[in-house]
């Protein structure tokens, strides 16, 4: 089985941040715009973010992970945490049905990133999609823009 990764975001005439206003906070992406992954395996595809930030003690917005498969009916798709002691199966709920489901992340009060892995298997194949997950400090302040250096 081959697998390929292929980023896939917004349109090139949107993806561009308007040259007219200076960037900012607020023109981060949030889970909803960020790039999307999908993983293709023989006759099977995943699309989900490839990335999710989270501050320590804050539940994840609701996520969506769309499968491409043959027989969404019988989509047997299980979640696993490479790290259960940052990110406990109990933290990772997944609810829906055949092509579509919903992930949604509870984070405890420990920091750092972790690989939660999405492996679906639609009783022919079986693929596997990488997600980031980063937890950070709530005491740290967001991120902000780096601001444009003076030359002496």
């Amino acid at each position: 089985m081959t697998a390929i990764l292929i980023a896939c975001g917004p349109a090139p005439e949107t993806a561009a941040p308007s040259e007219s206003a200076p960037a900012s906070i607020a023109d981060a992406p949030t889970v909803a715009e960020s790039p999307q992954i999908k993983t293709f395996a023989e006759g099977f595809v995943i699309e989900a973010p490839a990335e999710l930030r989270l501050r320590a003690g804050e539940r994840s917005e609701a996520v969506t992970v769309r499968f491409q498969v043959a027989d969404p009916a019988h989509l047997v798709v299980r979640i696993v945490s490479a790290d259960t002691t940052l990110l406990a199966p109990q933290q990772i709920e997944l609810s829906g049905e055949g092509a579509e489901r919903t992930l949604r992340i509870q984070a405890n009060d420990q920091t750092g990133a972790i690989e939660v892995a999405v492996v679906a298997f639609d009783g022919q194949a079986t693929a596997r999609h990488s997600l980031r997950v980063v937890i950070g400090d709530p005491s740290d302040p967001p991120a902000t823009p780096a601001s444009p250096t003076e030359s002496p």
